[in-house]
């Protein structure tokens, strides 16, 4: 019932009363009447339970793993610099997909375990492979050994990831690998991942997808901040695979 408290769906609520009230005055121009009214229908479709399971549906590629992975890659979702090293905390997707990596990698004892990617912007501040060792300090806390961990550092996007996968050279290009990241973002690191490797299994780190049933509520209609963000988050990525399709 938290929709009920959502600041976003009162918002809405009474910026389309208020659009109502001026096109029942007539005034503006047809297509800016139409325009306006698209753009607040689109706005509020954006924050529901339908636009989530649609972005699930066409961005979660999360397949079972059939074959037994030689190695797990395990994308990094950032982390935050604190005043101290020791205070240096990962950012709540990093945590996530590690998590799902640990359950992964304790059904596959057998696989190597690849923590990928650079913070971006920490340069002047922290090692390139401190995102990498925070993650890997997080698997070992889950019960991952340390000798099964691999740290990849050079990284700092989905496109790089891939690239120095394939460089490690820890795996041939046939073996089955699993790839584990955000919901989300799995459609585009399938993309990137497939380039380098020929059987990849791709892993989300939340379980559950949104049911049609449960998105079509009456309280899964009414527009949330959580939804908004999550439709900005999906808008990002299919603007990243339409730029990742023309790279090649």
């Amino acid at each position: 019932m938290r929709s009920l408290v959502d600041p976003v769906w009162p918002l809405l609520a009474t910026i389309a009363a208020a659009w109502v009230a001026l096109l029942q005055t007539g005034r503006g121009r047809p297509w800016a009447r139409r325009t306006g009214t698209v753009a607040l229908a689109a706005l509020w479709l954006a924050g529901t339970g339908p636009s989530a399971w649609i972005t699930s549906r066409a961005l979660d590629v999360s397949t079972p793993i059939r074959r037994e992975p030689a190695a797990i890659f395990v994308l990094g979702g950032g982390y935050e610099v604190g005043e101290t090293p020791e205070e240096d905390f990962l950012g709540t997707e990093s945590i996530r997909r590690a998590h799902r990596a640990a359950r992964v990698a304790r059904v596959h004892p057998d696989a190597v375990v690849v923590v990928s990617g650079r913070e971006p912007g920490t340069e002047g501040d922290r090692p390139d492979a401190r995102h990498a060792e925070l993650m890997a300090a997080r698997l070992r806390a889950l019960g991952v050994g340390g000798d099964r961990i691999v740290l990849e550092t050079t990284s700092s996007n989905t496109h790089g990831h891939a690239i120095e996968a394939d460089r490690l050279g820890i795996v041939d290009s046939a073996a089955p690998i699993v790839v584990v990241s955000s919901n989300f973002h799995l459609r585009r690191a399938r993309l990137e991942f497939s380039r380098p490797f020929s059987d990849v299994t791709m892993v989300g780190s939340d379980s559950d997808r949104p049911t049609l049933l449960g998105s079509l509520s009456p309280v899964a209609l009414l527009p949330t901040s959580s939804r908004l963000e999550d439709s900005a988050l999906a808008l990002r990525e299919a603007a990243a695979i339409v730029v990742s399709l023309v790279r090649g």
